[in-house]
């Protein structure tokens, strides 16, 4: 359903470099594995899917999703934008608390503005 693309260029960037350093982490290799399953999920099922956790974020012009997988603890979250059968990982963050910090919401509004604007 959808092509996962990683911000900026669709073969690297932070999110992927985040996901790299959760792999080589042994405490967090696990979680690494399965965002790495969320987002097979998310590329076979797309938005649609009941077996991921995803769900629009609020206050985000334009169509930004958060994919969401708590683990130990851990609320691990990847945000990315749907556009043109496209999943485009624009943010990946992990968090204890519900709220999105503002600097990464800044930060998620710019970046979607920029792969939506393409």
């Amino acid at each position: 359903m959808f092509s996962v693309q990683f911000y900026p260029s669709g073969d690297d960037g932070p999110v992927r470099e985040h996901l790299r350093r959760l792999k080589q982490d042994p405490q967090r290799k696990a979680a690494a594995a399965k965002l790495g399953l969320d987002l097979r999920m998310l590329q076979e099922e797309g938005l649609t899917s009941k077996q991921i956790d995803i769900e629009r974020v609020v206050g985000v012009p334009g169509s930004v999703w958060e994919l969401r997988r708590s683990f130990e603890g851990v609320q691990y979250r990847i945000y990315f934008c749907a556009t043109r059968g496209n999943a485009w990982l624009v943010h990946s963050l992990e968090k204890k608390t519900p709220k999105i910090p503002k600097r990464d919401l800044d930060l998620i509004r710019r970046r979607a503005k920029e792969v939506l604007s393409r």
